[in-house]
């Protein structure tokens, strides 16, 4: 049906990041640990005393020390290596046993012959800064790269055969093979029709011939259905399997508009992610440049052919009111609708691409009455 359809690849453009991380400096654990200074992580603590007629204050008292838990060098390094999860490990930590066992002896005291942590400190802050003196130090930079991207939108290596039981298939098995002998035959559904109606007055006058009435018989249809009226417009392979009934009623329906039939656009599903290359890398802007959201496959094109080639299309997004709010595809319909169309639109000089967004929290005949609206604006700029 591709092959009959003749549909060509979409051309557009991708935009690449790429990340890297460039060492700025090497690590010198020694030198680091020997200038942490457990002093910048300690609190004052005092004790006032006021009168208590006057409430003046009458003495402060500062305190060195303030009973900690009891401490011990040992388990001390194992507490600095879990909190780096893998980074940095015992083995490292005591090859530079006399330099931390320096910081260790800042944060606590002997309590009457036992060890304790110095309250007073922000031990976890001290235990960072050991941490970071084995880090790299290293700075990430991006690259962006704008892509000429060619897609096809369907990849033919990639069809299977699909159960006739599974729910949301269009058109019907019937449409699907009726599709299949008009391809054959090269016929258009007009002389399909005009074929179908000369087989069954053929069958009719047989029947009548033989002194049969042929009303007591089922004849073959010669009326086409919609999908069938619209296979030169749609199903680049058949049958489309939905996810949603939401997306397969919007087919059916955006087949019957007249508004959409009369500017010859097609309307192609694209949403079966493994059967189309028409994919778009997402990125979010973040002060530091681009995060990559995820990877974008849009549910429907309608699109404008000139020479042959398409000219413009119109990106659909069908979604469940369900799973609209979701964060990773509000991040991907942001990029699409903003950084996607004004890239592509930039670099083709025109209006190539517009994105429509349609919810199924919203009737059919509102869906379909935005559909007919963007098409009039777009397909006539």
């Amino acid at each position: 049906m591709s092959d009959h359809l003749k549909l060509p690849a979409v051309d557009f453009y991708q935009l690449r990041v790429r990340y890297s991380t460039i060492l700025r400096e090497t690590a010198v654990p020694s030198a680091s640990i020997g200038a942490i200074n457990a002093n910048a992580y300690r609190l004052n603590a005092a004790t006032t005393t006021r009168t208590l007629t006057s409430g003046e204050t009458t003495n402060e008292v500062f305190h060195d020390e303030e009973r900690g838990e009891l401490a011990d060098f040992a388990a001390w390094l194992l507490h600095v290596a879990k909190g780096s999860f893998g980074a940095v490990t015992l083995p490292n930590l005591r090859a530079f046993a006399p330099e931390l066992r320096a910081v260790f002896d800042a944060i606590t005291f002997d309590d009457r012959g036992v060890t304790r942590f110095n309250a007073l400190y922000d031990e976890d802050a001290v235990a960072g800064q050991v941490r970071l003196a084995f880090y790299h130090r290293r700075e990430l930079s991006s690259r962006e790269d704008v892509l000429h991207t060619h897609a096809r939108l369907l990849l033919v290596e990639k069809l299977a055969a699909i159960a006739a039981d599974k729910k949301n298939l269009y058109p019907s098995e019937a449409d699907t093979e009726q599709m299949r002998e008009m391809d054959t035959a090269g016929q258009s559904p007009f002389v399909y029709a005009q074929t179908q109606r000369a087989k069954q007055d053929a069958v009719r006058e047989t029947l009548i011939a033989q002194g049969l009435d042929p009303n007591l018989f089922t004849l073959p249809s010669a009326e086409l259905t919609t999908a069938l009226t619209n296979k030169e417009r749609s199903f680049h392979f058949a049958p489309y399997s939905f996810d949603s009934g939401f997306e397969l009623k919007f087919l059916q329906e955006a087949l019957t508009l007249e508004a959409l039939r009369d500017r010859k656009l097609e309307i192609y599903f694209n949403g079966a992610g493994e059967l189309t290359e028409f994919r778009v890398d997402c990125y979010a802007r973040r002060p530091h440049g681009w995060n990559k959201v995820g990877v974008y496959t849009p549910d429907f094109l309608l699109v404008e052919r000139k020479d042959s080639d398409i000219y413009r299309a119109l990106i659909i997004e069908t979604k469940g009111s369900g799973f609209a709010d979701q964060k990773a595809f509000v991040a991907r319909r942001k990029f699409m609708s903003e950084e996607f169309l004004r890239m592509n639109n930039e670099k083709f000089g025109y209006p190539r691409f517009d994105y429509l967004y349609l919810s199924d929290s919203d009737e059919m005949t509102v869906n379909l009455r935005k559909l007919c609206d963007t098409a009039a604006r777009f397909f006539t700029e």
